[in-house]
């Protein structure tokens, strides 16, 4: 039998806390976020545990979103990261714009 640990890691849409988060500090509609996902991952900062986000818009992306199943994944697709942040345990949000990294030869 198998048992699922961990449930899968999709791209999803965003929840109401980061929705809240990204209207009060970017200015954004509920339009303007409709299109926007999120992935997460377990992280820390100063030894308290939060989930790591970025999120993105999937028109940006160079393969489909069902291609992008692991945070590692999104960040090989830089340009389509819009904000990064994270969220602590206690549910505060912390997110800000993200700077895409060019390499030039």
């Amino acid at each position: 039998m198998h048992w699922p640990l961990w449930p899968p890691r999709r791209a999803r849409r965003l929840s109401r806390t980061l929705q809240r988060a990204l209207a009060s500090h970017f200015h954004l509609s509920l339009e303007e976020m409709a299109d926007l996902r999120y992935l997460s991952r377990p992280g820390s900062l100063l030894g308290r545990p939060l989930r790591r986000v970025l999120i993105f818009n999937p028109a940006l992306l160079n393969q489909g979103v069902e291609r992008i199943n692991r945070y590692n994944d999104l960040w090989a697709q830089g340009q389509a990261v819009i904000f990064e942040g994270h969220i602590d345990s206690d549910g505060t949000v912390h997110v800000s714009e993200s700077i895409p990294l060019v390499v030039t030869a």
